[in-house]
């Protein structure tokens, strides 16, 4: 960025990155120049040359803000090549621009999705206009306008926004993956109970896309999930199941219980709805998945 008033000047320093406090108190970044100045010889109160009295500091410093050009030196004029120019006089100039633009585009959108995901959740996805989403988060309809082209376009902003909060917390499940052995299932139920709590509003919105749009934005996640999981897990060789298990399908639906156990016991309000405490509960379905019902007996 370059001055828009004052004398011509040439540049012959890289900006270098400083920050100072700025209007209101806002930080602000700012980009610092060491300029040269052509200056005409003119008298000064004692009669001499300005052009050719020395400057102690060798520098001018001036900040300046946003909105406000910076103020020319005060021993410079327009250059003009018919005159004496005088000496070169070395000035350095910081100039400011605001930090971040992009941060604060996001806090506005994560405002308005916050509002609508509060909206959604309590009167559905069509029974909310965008006139609604704006009274609830206080911004005029235009400026929804200014970040979603439509409603829907602002519901999938929030699904990617959740999605991918939910897939930094999946893989931490990864090295769990792919073992058979009650306790490695037990710490597995766990970090699915982790994410189910940690995340809900993701799973609300899972049940608004199946309700409202027919799973169009979900369905993928479940596409394949029996050889996705086994992938991730490296494969199965040598796992301990009877002959005629699959054990790609047998962890697939173990792993689902899991989730399917919490997400009854935090969205629905299940409250132990399996009869026993949580903890009981999940040792059961562990009990279950390695021996079934009959401990392995043949009738």
């Amino acid at each position: 960025m370059t001055p828009t008033t004052g004398p011509r000047v040439r540049t012959n320093a890289a900006p270098h990155p400083t920050s100072a406090p700025g209007p209101l108190g806002r930080k602000v970044w700012g980009a610092k120049r060491t300029q040269e100045v052509l200056c005409p010889q003119q008298n000064s109160p004692k009669g001499e040359p300005t052009g050719t009295r020395p400057n102690p500091a060798g520098t001018h410093h001036n900040p300046v803000h946003p909105g406000n050009p910076p103020a020319p030196h005060p021993s410079a004029a327009p250059l003009d090549t018919n005159a004496n120019p005088g000496i070169i006089e070395k000035r350095t100039i910081v100039f400011f621009m605001p930090k971040l633009k992009d941060q604060v585009v996001r806090r506005n959108q994560e405002t308005i999705e916050d509002a609508a995901l509060r909206l959604f959740i309590r009167q559905g996805y069509f029974g909310t206009s965008i006139r609604d989403i704006a009274a609830e988060a206080g911004v005029s309809i235009g400026n929804i306008y200014n970040y979603y082209p439509n409603k829907e376009a602002l519901y999938v902003s929030l699904v990617r926004r959740y999605s991918q909060k939910v897939t930094r917390a999946q893989a931490r499940l990864k090295p769990l993956l792919g073992k058979f052995d009650a306790q490695s299932l037990g710490l597995l139920a766990q970090a699915a109970r982790d994410i189910v709590y940690s995340h809900p509003d993701y799973w609300r919105l899972m049940y608004i896309d199946v309700t409202e749009f027919g799973n169009r934005h979900f369905a993928h996640i479940f596409k394949r999930l029996s050889a996705n999981l086994e992938k991730m897990a490296g494969g199965y060789p040598g796992k301990p199941v009877r002959p005629g298990i699959d054990p790609s399908l047998a962890y697939a639906a173990i792993y689902l219980q899991f989730f399917t156990y919490f997400l009854v016991e935090k969205l629905f309000g299940g409250k132990q709805h399996l009869g026993q405490p949580e903890g009981a509960a999940i040792q059961q379905l562990i009990g279950i998945f390695q021996q079934g019902i009959d401990g392995g007996s043949k009738s």
